[in-house]
Parts: C-alpha cells; structure tokens; sequence
C-alpha cells in the first residue's frame, strides 16, 4: 500500500483523480500546461482552510501532546 506522501505526489496523479486538468504538447522538449479542475479549487479551499487552521493553533500541539 502506498504511503500518504505516494498517493498524489505527480501531476499525472492529480488529473488522475481529477483534481488537475493536464493537457501535454508534443513539441521537444515537452511542454506541459496544468490547471485545477473545480474540484480541484474546491479543494484546494479546503487545504487553505486548514493551513490556516494549523498557523493559529501551532503554538498549541505541544500542550496537546503532552497532555495525552
């Protein structure tokens, strides 16, 4: 099973899944034109959300941690 850092690590991955639309060019050297789908913006939304989320509460994680 891949790990998490496997999953979407490349560009064809990520249209893959439908988050990117990739359209390649058959020119040398190649050329590759890459954009987020709306799923994709969706969630990318989503991930600044939580980036935000985790630069508030950072101070936070080693109360957290050490409490548990």
């Amino acid at each position: 099973m891949p790990s998490g850092t496997d999953v979407l690590e490349d560009p064809q991955d990520l249209a893959g899944h439908g988050l990117l639309h990739r359209v390649s060019h058959p020119v040398a050297p190649p050329h590759v034109v890459c954009s987020l789908t709306p799923f994709g913006c969706d969630m990318a939304a989503d991930v600044g959300r939580l980036t935000g989320w985790i630069e508030r509460n950072i101070a936070r994680f080693p109360a957290a941690v050490s409490a548990a």
